[in-house]
Formats: structure tokens, sequence, C-alpha cells
């Protein structure tokens, strides 16, 4: 019984006694595996903060580029407003011509014979190309027009910016719908 109630002494305070060197050893383990995984998670985190921060930065670089791109745009067509307030009356007619031919024919180039007819329809080609090739120049640095050459002919065609253009469309009046064939014969 002695040896009972010793046992079961022994037995009560297990919590206090002496460990033995494996357990110590498989502590220190543990204890150097946690800590390794915690400096790993805390080098990821800090690698998470500066990749996003490069990537904040370099957004609010795309951002101010974007605004600054928007910004001149804005300028460019006020210019451009600008610039053809400036045109001659004779320039603008030129403009409003070319663009009316477009709007007949769209995406056809016109030959500077033909704009000359309707521009000078009483003066002979020959005396009034210098004078067209001359206006349709101007305006294809200012951006209303482009021009081009195939053998002996040149071509011009207005481009979008010139006011001209938007004006038309406004004016165009749609095309009226196909009917069906059943629809006509009722």
């Amino acid at each position: 019984m002695f040896n009972n109630k010793f046992n079961f002494l022994k037995d009560m305070w297990w919590p206090f006694k002496k460990r033995s060197n494996e357990f110590d050893e498989l502590k220190k383990a543990i204890e150097l595996s946690f800590s390794n995984v915690k400096k790993d998670f805390e080098a990821i985190k800090s690698d998470h903060h500066t990749k996003i921060s490069d990537v904040m930065t370099r957004l609010d670089k795309l951002e101010s580029g974007i605004i600054h791109t928007i910004d001149a745009r804005k300028e460019i067509q006020n210019a451009k407003i600008d610039v053809f307030q400036s045109l001659t009356e004779k320039q603008k007619t030129f403009l409003r011509v070319l663009a009316s031919l477009n709007a007949e024919s769209p995406n056809n180039w016109i030959s500077l014979k033909a704009l000359s007819e309707e521009l000078y329809p009483d003066k002979e080609y020959d005396k009034v190309r210098p004078m067209i090739s001359l206006y349709l120049g101007h305006l294809e640095e200012l951006g209303f027009a482009k021009k081009k050459r195939k053998g002996l002919y040149t071509y011009a065609i207005t481009t979008e910016a010139n006011p001209y253009v938007n004006e038309l469309k406004q004016l165009k009046p749609e095309e009226p719908k196909k009917q069906d064939k059943k629809s006509k014969q009722s």
C-alpha cells in the first residue's frame, strides 16, 4: 500500500518533474522552426509592401500622364478652333466645298480639278491650280485636309478636324428604311 501511495504522489507531481534532454531538444527545434516561419512571413510581408508601393507609384505616374494627355488634347482642340477662326474667308470656303464634296462621295479623294470647278467655275483650271495647291498645302499643315499625288494628278480629302464635316453630318438627312417585299404588296 505504501508503494501504491508513493506512486500516486509521484504521478501527481509529474508536471514539476525534470524533463529529459530529448524533450528539450524537440522544444528548441520547434521554437526554431516557428521563429523561422515568423521571419519568412515578415520578409514576405515587407516584400509585398514594397511591391505595392512600387505599383502605386507607377499608377500615380500613369494617372498624371493621362491627365496631362487629356489636357494637351483639349489645348490642341482649342488651338485648332483658334486656327480655324484665323483662316481667310476663301480658305473657309475651300474647306466647306471640300467637306461637301466628300459628303457626296464619302471616303473618295477629290481631284483638284473638280475642286477648282466648284470654287472657280468661270476660270480655267491651269490658272487657279497654283492657288488651290497653295491653299491645300496650308490647310494640310493645319490638319484640316490631306492631299496625295497619283502621277500628274493631285487629290484631296477632308479630315475630321474640319468643322464643316460635323455640320454636314448634322444636316445630312437619314436614309429612308427599305421596305420588305411583303409590306410593299399590302
